[in-house]
């Protein structure tokens, strides 16, 4: 059909105006449940049933339809039948819609079968048809769209043919994705023959019940309908309608699991922050009470380690904010990155050994927490040296978890010594950490005692600890950046048989 330049101009706009399909407004309106997005595979997303047992509930659904077009500058089309205009008019009243207002603007407007479905003197669906189609056009010359909410009762007065009625609402479903038009067609579930509904249900897209808005498993488009292979064309639906579902489930199964592994992942950040903190504020508080007396360098450990825990708690939000975290890349020189990190763990009885020159893209203050929650690992878990005491002697020299700017050059000098094949060795060494290159990435590795197979699996879960006293958050920390940066990481057994994490799809270079 022809549209004039108006509308024509209007109807360009419809994504604009939130008409791109009729169920756009529905979503917008508090008075509707469910989903209410267009249904995949159909073009007709604008034609629903209400079916209703109740007055009240008819009128619960049908009423906010109406509001709603009102709102929206929308000419709304009411056809009462079962109910007479005075009690449709007064039920919009009792909901506070202003029914004079729109009577008078015409942007309500009220019909019986007899000027609509009946006109002519009985019920035919071209006829129907064209009433709608030229209703469509005035209407969409002033207002944005025709909204249409039908009483169906009027079908047991003349007794027209079943048949007539669902070709009409089929037909429907080819008219209303054209237009900018939307129609609710109201059946009471009381009147209606069980056989009739089920063919109404299937003639609709979408369905209103109990004021919840579904898509329809059971719509059959009525090329398909009214098709000679009806039966085959039933039952290739219905079979995919269970595959749907099932589909849906399990999507639904998987997002609930995904939401509990965040919910798991916020309280493990909760505990690894309060373990990431704890050693660098003792540290703190050691240092603060020798400054009241001292006069030393006791006050830069302690600013030393309070800069440390900033640093630490923007690691920790970059990481829970994995993908959306805004990270400033630098080239960071890999063996001056493990050196200063090794250098402010000062682990006893261990020694470094660098055998890379890679340069990686990475901040800075992400990559030190990497490398020193690794070294800390592997001098925890990797030797006989008891977990606490490195970080506990380092303490007492103010090394542990403090980061000064020349800590590599400092710490090499009191409790290590560069040794002859380059690594940093410290007294008596009895277990030796490696950090090298790998074609896309780095490796770390040690010749500890190793990690079984079956626990490889399980190591970056948050509790996940071999000691009596740990809480074994230090690789869930390792895995969160991992994560942040979209690395990959594998953990296998060292040449030495030791453990040995390899971390790949790392851009690299300056």
């Amino acid at each position: 059909m022809s549209h004039n330049p108006v509308h024509t101009d209007r109807r360009s706009d419809r994504t604009t105006l939130g008409l791109e399909s009729g169920l756009e407004a529905l979503r917008e309106s508090p008075a509707f449940r469910g989903p209410v997005e267009p249904l995949d595979g159909h073009d007709s997303n604008d034609h629903l049933a209400l079916v209703y047992e109740t007055r009240e509930e008819q009128f619960a659904a049908a009423v906010p339809f109406v509001e709603q077009g009102l709102d929206r500058n929308e000419r709304c089309l009411y056809i009462a039948d079962e109910n007479s205009e005075t009690e449709v008019l007064d039920a919009m009243r009792n909901a506070d819609v202003n029914v004079d207002d729109a009577l008078e603007s015409g942007a309500l407007t009220l019909h019986t079968k007899q000027d609509t479905y009946c006109r002519g003197g009985s019920f035919d669906p071209e006829n129907m048809l064209a009433f709608l189609e030229a209703a469509i056009e005035e209407a969409t010359e002033e207002y944005e769209a025709l909204r249409i909410a039908g009483e169906m009762t009027w079908i047991f007065g003349d007794d027209p043919q079943i048949e007539d009625l669902v070709e009409y609402e089929g037909r429907l479903n080819h008219l209303l994705p054209d237009e900018d038009s939307i129609a609710l067609c109201q059946y009471n579930r009381n009147r209606f023959p069980a056989e009739v509904l089920r063919d109404i249900v299937r003639t609709h897209p979408h369905l209103v019940y109990d004021n919840t808005v579904s898509h329809n498993a059971y719509y059959t488009p009525p090329e398909e309908f009214f098709g000679p292979d009806r039966p085959a064309r039933e039952v290739e639906r219905m079979l995919k309608s269970l595959r749907d579902r099932t589909i849906a489930t399990e999507k639904l199964s998987r997002r609930e699991r995904e939401l509990k592994r965040q919910n798991d992942r916020l309280e493990s950040f909760a505990s690894m922050l309060a373990h990431e903190l704890r050693n660098p504020l003792s540290i703190a508080q050691i240092y603060l009470e020798q400054a009241v007396t001292d006069d030393g360098d006791a006050a830069e450990e302690v600013a030393t380690a309070l800069d440390r825990i900033e640093e630490m708690i923007d690691v920790l939000l970059v990481t829970a904010r994995t993908s959306e975290a805004d990270i400033d890349y630098e080239a960071v020189d890999l063996s001056e990155a493990a050196a200063d990190a090794w250098a402010d763990l000062s682990p006893e009885g261990a020694t470094l050994r660098v055998e890379t020159d890679r340069t990686i893209q990475v901040d800075p203050v992400h990559c030190w927490h990497l490398l020193e929650n690794l070294f800390s690992n592997a001098v925890e878990h990797g030797s006989t040296t008891p977990r606490s005491k490195s970080r506990e002697d380092a303490g007492e020299h103010g090394a542990a978890n403090s980061r000064p700017a020349n800590a590599t050059a400092e710490r090499a000098t009191e409790n290590e010594q560069l040794s002859a094949d380059g690594g940093l060795r410290g007294d008596d060494a009895t277990l030796t950490v490696s950090i090298g290159s790998l074609e896309e990435g780095f490796y770390v590795a040690d010749d500890g005692s190793g990690i079984p197979e079956g626990e490889r699996a399980t190591i970056f879960d948050a509790g996940h600890s071999t000691e009596a006293d740990g809480i074994g958050l230090g690789l869930t920390f390792v895995a969160r950046l991992v994560e942040t940066y979209g690395w990959d990481c594998d953990v296998t057994e060292s040449e030495a048989g030791g453990a040995r994490f390899e971390f790949r799809n790392v851009e690299t270079g300056a």
